[in-house]
Parts: C-alpha cells; structure tokens; sequence
C-alpha cells in the first residue's frame, strides 16, 4: 500500500536518476577511456552518453507505458508469470550485485587514500547502516534527500576541478580523431559501467506522481551525467596526463586529492573532494539498494518492501567482501556491466516490443 512517503514529482525522479548514475563513474571512467582510446578518451565519454540514451529509450517508452502497474507485474502480464518472475530474479541480482561492488569500491578507495589501517569492514557496515536508515522512510524522503544532495555535488564537483584547470595541459587530449574505430567502440563499452542507473525508473515508476515524463526524465538525467563525466575526463587527463592517467586505477581521486587551493582553508582540497565523493556514493547505493528491496518484495507478492531491506543486507555485506584485491573488484565491474546491458536495454527491449504486440492485438 503506497503512503505520501511512497510518491515523488517527475523533477524528484529526474534529480533521483542523476544521483543513481554519478557515482562510482567519477572514479575510473577517465581511466578506462584513456587506456583503450588514448588522447579521444573524451570522445568516447560523448558517444557512450548518445549510446546510453539510445539504450534507453525502451526504458522511458515502458516508464510511460506501465501506468500504476508494478516491473514485475508488468513483466508477468506480457510475458507470463514464469518467464516474468525469472526475468525479476535478474533485476534483484542485478542490483544486489552492483550495491555490493560499490560497497567494496566505496571502502578500498577510502582504505587507500586515508585509512590505511582501518579494516574495509568498518567503511562498509557503516555505509550500509547509513543507507538502511534513508530507505527505510520511505521513497520520497530518499528521494528528497538527492534532491538536496546533488546541486551540493554537482557544484563542488566543478569547483575542485575548475582550481585544476592553470594546471592542465589541454595538448594531451592531441592528436585528435586518430584512434580507430574498433577502440572507439572498446571505449564506448567501457562508459557502460558509468552510465548504469537509469533502469531505475523502472522500479519507482509506479510511484511518480505524473507517468508520462519518462523520456524527459531520462534525457535530462542523461544529458547532466554525459556533461559531468566530459568535464571530469577532460580536466584528469590534461591535468595528470595521458599516461599517468592510463596507469591509474583511480585517477579522478588521485587529481583531487593533489589538488591545492588559494589560501589556507583551501590549502588542500583532499578532505572536501573525498567528502563529496562520499556523498555521490551514497546516494548511488541508496537508489540501487532500494531498487533491490522493492524488486524482491514484488518478485514475492509482498506489499511491506522495508522487510527485504533487511533480508538482503547480509548478502549484499558478504558479496562485497568477496573480491580478494582491487583487481577482483575490477571483473566484478565487468560483470556489472554486462548484466547491466541486460538489465537496461535487452529485457526492456524485449518487453517493449511484446507490449506492442499484446496491444496490436
């Protein structure tokens, strides 16, 4: 039974998606463009944001479409109870997955650049209880609270970056359009991780208080993530250089954390940057969390989603301690990625087109 706390505005929604996407891509994305498409890194950011729509056009087409039915009812209205439900235990792996890659990602980038010594355990149960605490409100207070949080981001995002810019050297985004096109493509699949999120809207659907702003929904969510993503690409690699960039896990964090600003209360922009990162993840995990709890609940025919918050909390918890090192957390992003693909733009597609048939007929 929804609640005042179960509906959320169009423009919520919008700003909910955008703080679903920004998160973990700010870390590794200029990283990956740069080792697979050198000096057209930024290139492939641009093409991979205009793919990233594309790809989700059946999501804003069925966000539209659905009207006050749940995902998984719907899914099981056009494809039949057995295929529908095996299609929602993906989507609840899928977002159980991704809560827990970017759990582990959260505490190793932490445990690197300042903990040290400070087990990854610690990062993580915190985290969790953090975001256990906002989902359990309700949709809308999650929601409220993104809208909130990511102007603050957005903004502080650009300042930290702007204070790089004397610094940089724009000559090592030269030579141009000198990459072929097979890597252009490998680098496109690389922004995929990055831009992953958006198939949210599926899931808080039937909760928007007015359904038929899918497309617009997404394109602005889109089009401010493809803009940030460009800015940070640029502004690491001129700043860091092609090749550091290239060797570098996390480069994004390794710029703001050498960043030094004018006087003394912006002598080091570290604790800041590291702060507003911190934020983005947590908005990130909430949106994926909460995408997860709301699934199941559907999957099992129940109405109180706040049980399954606490249902897939030791799970989530004990995946994201699996990776042995950081290398390991790294396939596990590929892994994301693909189901993502899967998640985001295959079963929507499929579904879309089955909609259309039923309704033909």
């Amino acid at each position: 039974m929804q609640t005042n706390n179960d509906n959320i505005t169009p423009s919520q929604t919008t700003i909910f998606v955008i703080s679903i996407i920004i998160g973990t891509g700010i870390l590794s994305l200029p990283g990956n463009v740069s080792r697979v498409a050198g000096p057209d890194g930024w290139i492939t950011v641009l093409l991979g944001g205009i793919a990233s729509f594309l790809m989700a056009i059946p999501v804003a087409a069925l966000s539209n479409k659905m009207d006050k039915s749940s995902f998984i009812g719907y899914m099981r209205s056009m494809f039949g109870p057995i295929v529908g439900s095996v299609f929602g235990t993906i989507y609840v792996v899928y977002f159980v997955f991704i809560s827990s890659v970017i759990l582990r990602i959260f505490a190793d980038v932490l445990t690197t650049y300042i903990f040290v010594k400070t087990p990854e355990e610690f990062f993580i149960i915190t985290m969790m209880l953090l975001t256990i605490y906002l989902i359990l409100s309700g949709i809308e207070p999650t929601a409220r609270t993104s809208e909130i949080l990511v102007p603050i981001s957005l903004f502080a995002i650009f300042f930290i970056h702007l204070i790089a810019i004397p610094n940089a050297d724009f000559t090592e985004l030269l030579p141009l359009l000198r990459t072929p096109l097979n890597k252009l493509l490998e680098g496109i699949y690389q922004t995929i991780f990055s831009f992953l999120g958006f198939e949210i809207l599926l899931i808080v659907s039937p909760y928007i208080t007015d359904r038929k702003h899918g497309f617009r929904i997404i394109g602005i969510s889109l089009s401010v993530t493809t803009a940030v993503y460009l800015y940070i690409v640029i502004i690491v690699v001129s700043s860091l250089g092609l090749a550091k960039t290239s060797i570098s896990i996390w480069p994004s964090m390794s710029l703001m954390m050498s960043i030094s600003g004018p006087g003394r209360m912006l002598e080091r922009m570290g604790i800041l940057a590291m702060s507003i990162w911190i934020i983005t993840m947590f908005t990130t995990l909430c949106g994926f969390y909460l995408a997860g709890s709301l699934t199941l609940s559907d999957l099992l025919y129940s109405k109180n989603y706040r049980l399954y918050i606490f249902i897939l909390l030791p799970i989530i918890y004990i995946l994201s301690l699996q990776p042995d090192n950081v290398l390991g957390v790294i396939n596990w992003i590929n892994v994301s990625s693909i189901i993502g693909i899967l998640c985001s733009f295959v079963i929507p597609l499929l579904l879309l087109i089955m909609s259309s048939i039923k309704g033909r007929n």
